[in-house]
């Protein structure tokens, strides 16, 4: 276990070091300049703009945009501490993409073989490169996509305690998840399955009620009565939904190739097992679906599906069999 601790410590330094190459060899690109704009300029003669759903695309021209409160006070906030020092931007954003990572991992200690689990998870995470790059070298998706990723896996570290007050404050995450992205609102059908106990304790059944509750009227309310960003209504034709559809696919099966082509084959024993994949694999199509129908492709979309799809893989194996499996090469393939 400590040759495991020791490894992790120097890939993550070994990252950190890439990142900063990155940052101090590249600068603000379009879309980090229009939310530094918005944040660092409009925000503070009016506060009350937190809350709309709207952004200036030039000094005269407000259009519709999306929800996402906390993301303008993030990019403020972050603003006042890094000022235009894209490098410092990088390293911070990587070092909360670290944070949600470890936070992940230490979250299979709930479970049977949990420290086994809680390596593979971390090394297979930070070895995705190809979820988190966009994230972490571009401003605009990763101060919105990453503190989104590390309130909802520290909400997920909390549900999985046993304890009242953890379970207030997994929803409270929760709940400031959604005022940085608006993907985050299908998280508790997540959380539904891959918690056992979530549907058979009183305390569970009544937390994870709470999440179902906060999801439903948080989408009656962003789809009812909010405007919809007119540049992302969905163009239903075969190219717009095929293109996402393929990098979705291809790259959120990379881990799972990753670790069949390392000897380990799926077998689930139980009609419990087969639920849980199940829903897993609903709450996944959630995440992606609301993407499909758009011209283009964001790299930036792949962060949390990235992040829970691995979770979600490291859950589903069976802890005696992943034990013998080769850890550095699935890392490297």
């Amino acid at each position: 276990m400590r040759s495991h601790r020791l490894s992790i410590a120097l890939l993550i330094f070994v990252l950190a070091l890439f990142f900063y190459l990155i940052g101090i060899n590249t600068f603000f690109r379009h879309d980090d300049w229009l939310i530094l704009g918005n944040s660092i300029t409009f925000l503070p003669k009016d506060w009350t703009f937190l809350w709309d759903n709207r952004l200036y695309f030039s000094p005269t021209r407000l259009d519709t945009w999306f929800f996402r409160p906390f993301f303008k006070l993030g990019v403020w906030g972050g603003y006042q501490i890094f000022g235009l020092n894209h490098t410092c931007w990088i390293l911070f954003q990587y070092g909360l993409f670290v944070s949600a990572v470890l936070i992940g991992g230490i979250s299979f200690r709930s479970f049977d073989g949990g420290s086994k689990k809680s390596v593979w998870f971390t090394v297979l995470s930070l070895v995705s490169l190809s979820y988190y790059f966009a994230n972490i070298a571009w401003i605009g998706e990763g101060m919105m996509n990453i503190p989104q990723l590390f309130l909802l896996s520290l909400s997920l570290y909390l549900f999985l305690k046993p304890l009242k007050t953890t379970g207030l404050l997994s929803l409270f995450c929760y709940l400031l998840s959604l005022g940085f992205k608006e993907s985050a609102v299908f998280f508790p059908v997540f959380l539904g399955a891959v918690d056992p106990s979530a549907f058979n304790q009183k305390s569970k059944r009544l937390s994870l009620g709470w999440f179902y509750g906060v999801m439903v009227v948080y989408l009656v309310w962003r789809i009812g009565f909010v405007p919809l960003n007119p540049g992302y209504r969905p163009i239903l034709n075969f190219v717009s939904i095929a293109r996402p559809l393929v990098f979705f696919t291809g790259l959120l099966a990379i881990p799972f190739i990753a670790l069949a082509a390392n000897g380990y084959r799926v077998a689930f024993k139980t009609k419990s097992e087969i639920k849980t994949a199940l829903l897993i694999c609903v709450f996944l199509g959630l995440l992606v679906v609301p993407h499909l129908g758009h011209p283009f492709f964001s790299p930036g979309w792949l962060l949390l599906p990235g992040f829970l799809s691995v979770w979600s893989l490291i859950f589903l194996v069976d802890s005696k069999k992943i034990e013998g499996l080769p850890l550095l090469r699935t890392a490297v393939f």
